[in-house]
């Protein structure tokens, strides 16, 4: 997938419903766009687990744990997530 096609940043709590989500215009530049989100969540009051160089991160907050990650699929389509090598 290239780095011009539009890109998500997400958050989502731990059953995958999704607590924010915006669209990323192709071309942009993804890894401060999560350091940016991650910048706002510390300002919040959450706390990263870990960096985000593999384009995500867990941030937690009292009791509560979230993931934030950066993806090129749109986290609304229904679409099957997955793929068969065997085909349909």
């Amino acid at each position: 997938m290239g780095r011009n096609v539009p890109h998500y940043v997400v958050v989502w709590d731990l059953q995958w419903q999704i607590i924010e989500c915006r669209r990323l215009d192709g071309g942009c530049d993804l890894r401060g766009q999560l350091a940016d989100k991650l910048a706002q969540l510390v300002r919040d009051g959450w706390w990263p687990e870990s960096g985000a160089q593999f384009g995500f991160a867990f941030v937690t907050r009292a009791d509560e744990r979230r993931l934030v990650t950066i993806t090129a699929r749109d986290p609304h389509s229904c679409a099957a997530q997955s793929f068969s090598p065997f085909g349909k």
